[in-house]
C-alpha cells in the first residue's frame, strides 16, 4: 500500500538512519513532487545523490563517505554520520545549525568531528576550530574567540566589513585583533542589561 503524501516527509527523517540512500533518494523525490519547496528534502536528494555517486567511484562508504579522502571506516558510526552530514548541509544551504557530539571519553567523538571537517572541507566550506580544556579558567567565549581569529586571519579587510557589518563592534569586544584590522570600530550601544547584551554578542 502506498504511503499518504503526508506522511512521506516523516517517512524521509527516518530513512536517513538506514543507510539506505536509494530509498532516501526516492522518499525525496516523491516529497518534492508534492512540495517543491520543501528544503529537507532538497538537502536530502542532493546528499543522497553525492552518496551513491561517492559509492559507485570510490567503492566501499567510509564513515562520512569521503572516498578519497579518508579511507577509515567507523564502524557502527553510519547513523552520527549521516545526520552530521544533513546538519552540515542545510548549515551550507544556509540553515545555520549547532551539533552536540557527546558521549565518554575514547568513543571517537573528536575523529568524527575530524571527519565531518574534511568532508566540510572537501564541499569548499570554510573550517575553523576552537578548543577549550575542562579545567577552569578558560576566558568567557574561548572557543569562539579562537574560531573568530581563525577567521579574520584568512579573509581581507573588504570582505570582514561586508560580512559582519553592524556587528563588527560588538565582536571586537570579544577579539580585539579585529579593530587591528579594521582600524576604529565604532562600539555596539549599550543595552545596560547584561542578559541582553549576552544575547547580542552570542547572536
Amino acid at each position: 500500500m502506498n504511503p499518504e503524501p503526508a506522511d512521506l516527509p516523516q517517512m524521509l527523517e527516518e530513512s536517513i538512519d538506514s543507510g539506505d540512500w536509494e530509498s532516501v533518494r526516492e522518499l525525496a523525490e516523491r516529497v518534492l513532487t508534492s512540495d517543491p519547496e520543501h528544503v529537507r528534502a532538497r538537502v536530502f536528494l542532493s546528499l543522497a545523490k553525492r552518496k551513491i555517486h561517492s559509492t559507485d567511484e570510490c567503492g566501499p562508504k567510509t564513515a562520512l563517505g569521503l572516498g578519497g579522502v579518508d579511507s577509515e571506516v567507523f564502524i557502527g558510526r553510519e547513523r552520527e554520520a549521516s545526520r552530521l552530514k544533513v546538519a552540515f548541509e542545510e548549515a551550507f544551504a544556509g540553515r545555520g545549525r549547532l551539533v552536540a557530539i557527546a558521549g565518554e571519553p575514547g568513543i571517537g567523538k573528536t575523529r568524527m568531528a575530524e571527519q565531518l571537517a574534511a568532508y566540510a572541507a572537501s564541499r569548499n566550506a570554510l573550517v575553523f576550530w576552537g578548543r577549550v580544556h575542562e579545567e577552569a579558567g578558560s576566558p568567557p567565549n574561548w572557543p569562539w574567540v579562537q574560531v573568530i581569529r581563525s577567521y579574520i586571519d584568512t579573509q581581507e579587510s573588504d570582505v570582514l566589513r561586508q560580512s559582519l557589518g553592524k556587528t563588527a563592534g560588538v565582536i571586537a569586544g570579544m577579539v580585539p585583533e579585529l579593530e587591528e584590522r579594521l582600524g576604529e570600530i565604532l562600539p555596539p550601544q549599550t543595552l545596560g542589561d547584561p542578559e541582553s547584551e549576552r544575547f547580542l554578542l552570542i547572536d
